[in-house]
């Protein structure tokens, strides 16, 4: 049961490292523009409903 549950642990922790991976290379590659970063508003990142 413990390997069972170990694997789903490491199959889950992969999924979230290359979703990561993936979003940074997206925000490096769309990240020339400045314009987008000025339209971001800091205090919007802060508030989680």
């Amino acid at each position: 049961m413990s390997i069972g549950i170990w694997e789903l642990a490491l199959i889950l922790l992969f999924i979230v490292v290359a979703a990561g991976v993936v979003a940074l290379i997206t925000r490096i590659s769309r990240g020339n523009d400045k314009s987008h970063h000025a339209a971001d508003n800091p205090q919007n990142h802060n508030r989680c409903p």
